[in-house]
């Protein structure tokens, strides 16, 4: 996966490196194992979108509203490629609070009814990100009137929703993670996830938070079954239960290149060792040179950041660049 951003250099050196490895790596396996395996990871609407473009990816992540607007383009992509793997975009961690199309409807409206928005010690949600909404994945959340926290209810609901349909080959769990007290360096009060009006201890909020999560991804996969993908995206230890996850702005996330393959729990190759098999881990370069409305401006740094990204996935792992 590639997205486009702008202001990156790479060494020459380690640029040559790469170049004369992916080479070889990119011709000897798309010919033994139809090897790089590509991602997308693509939010615009389906209605207006190229399907024979799309298709040609072998894993594509899509917004969850294309369960409600876009029955027949999804079947169509699995007719003009039946071997690609589609997965729902649908956030663990937060909530955009949209109201319509009706999946994304239902979710805020039972958010709202049930308190289950992340409160900050103020009383208010905790939005970050330009506009998202935290929710509260804890296990002190509050309950519904069938004895319910979110993290019991939101597994059944996506399992509803979108597996029992048949039209997705899996969820693509955003803000899946074990960790939020980081998050508090961005918002303006501390976060007050049990709702006694006092900061919340972080390593307290953390560990509930993670027990939470893991509440919810461990029955969202007993619902689903072993074959339905759930892939995640956030550093998290759900590796019973999930089937990969993404190495968001590669370079850079967990410190440098080193870093984000060789971290011993969060690292590539971590992913790649300790995720269910088949892996289906992303690795997901960031272009910070500049764009145009046509597309990036293409030469030799951005080169050198795609074949950084590609060969790295190549050449240590199995995953999807």
């Amino acid at each position: 996966a590639v997205e486009f951003r702008s202001g990156f250099v790479m060494t020459a050196v380690g640029a040559l490196v790469v170049a004369l490895v992916v080479l070889g790596a990119v011709s000897t396996c798309r010919a033994e194992h139809s090897y790089p395996r590509l991602a997308n990871i693509y939010f615009p609407s389906l209605g207006d979108a190229d399907l024979e473009m799309l298709s040609r990816w072998d894993l594509l992540v899509l917004p969850k509203r294309a369960e409600d607007w876009n029955h027949e383009e999804l079947e169509q992509l699995h007719v003009l490629n039946p071997e690609i793997e589609l997965l729902a975009h649908f956030p663990v961690g937060y909530n955009r609070n949209y109201t319509a199309p009706p999946i994304n409807a239902d979710l805020s409206a039972a958010i709202e009814a049930n308190g289950w928005w992340m409160l900050d010690t103020s009383g208010e949600p905790v939005t970050f990100d330009g506009g998202s909404i935290m929710i509260n994945m804890t296990l002190e959340c509050p309950t519904n009137l069938q004895g319910q926290r979110l993290c019991d209810w939101l597994p059944e609901y996506a399992a509803e929703r979108l597996y029992q349909n048949g039209r997705w080959d899996g969820l693509f769990l955003d803000y899946c993670m074990d960790y939020i007290s980081w998050l508090e360096r961005w918002i303006d009060h501390p976060i007050d996830h049990d709702l006694d009006g006092q900061p919340a201890d972080a390593a307290e909020l953390d560990e509930s938070w993670r027990l939470g999560m893991r509440e919810c991804v461990s029955r969202l996969r007993e619902l689903v079954g072993d074959d339905f993908i759930l892939m995640t995206n956030g550093n998290n230890t759900q590796y019973d239960y999930c089937d990969g996850d993404t190495r968001e702005s590669f370079p850079y996330m967990h410190g440098g290149w080193y870093e984000n393959m060789m971290d011993e729990e969060h690292g590539y190759l971590a992913y790649e060792a300790l995720y269910r098999k088949p892996t289906r881990n992303i690795i997901n370069s960031i272009w910070y040179g500049e764009v145009t409305p046509d597309g990036p401006v293409r030469g030799g740094e951005f080169d050198r950041e795609f074949l950084l990204g590609l060969t790295s996935t190549l050449v240590f792992g199995s995953g999807y660049f």
